[in-house]
């Protein structure tokens, strides 16, 4: 079955081709602006249709959320802790990602070796434990600190709209030169 956004770009199209083959029988030789009109009238309609369903559906997948998560969905619950404890909530992240991270990076190249090793693949835990606590005791903390000081920055300068994303990305870049 064609969703509805195929079915809509079938009918502008189609459009254009009934403005062409009616200019044609008419007997007007050129038909670019008939074909142009009638297209883009109804790709207009067509994307405002497109607009408003796209619109109902996350009105519904954000109720739905809400209810099946008590009235919060999992990223309501998260922000919400990021503003109570923004460093408690951020070493905790840490600490499951470089865990995540560290899992990955032993176990994927053991699978994707083609080599098989007599005594089995070993995992280190030490390892990812390792990569837990740097998550959680320097990499959080320290991160937390110097975004909230390159957003200080950002502000005091008083740079606003997209300048900001390029204001800080320039800071940065001057950062690792001054900061190897």
């Amino acid at each position: 079955m064609f969703s509805s956004h195929v079915r809509k770009s079938f009918v502008s199209n189609g459009g254009a081709t009934v403005a062409t083959v009616s200019a044609m029988w008419i007997g007007e030789r050129s038909s670019s602006r008939a074909t142009s009109r009638v297209s883009s009238s109804m790709t207009e309609v067509a994307s405002r249709n497109f607009l408003s369903q796209q619109r109902a559906a996350f009105a519904t997948a954000s109720a739905r959320a809400e209810t099946r998560k008590g009235g919060r969905s999992f990223v309501e619950w998260y922000e919400g802790n990021l503003e109570a404890n923004p460093v408690a909530t951020k070493m905790v992240t840490g600490s499951i990602l470089w865990s995540v991270g560290d899992a990955v990076a032993q176990i994927v190249p053991e699978m994707a070796s083609s080599e098989i090793r007599e005594g089995g693949t070993k995992y280190d835990w030490e390892r990812t434990a390792r990569a837990a606590f740097f998550g959680f005791a320097v990499h959080a903390p320290t991160s937390h600190l110097h975004f909230n000081f390159l957003e200080s920055l950002t502000n005091s300068v008083g740079v606003t709209g997209l300048g900001r994303t390029f204001f800080k990305t320039f800071m940065e870049q001057v950062r690792r030169l001054v900061l190897p």
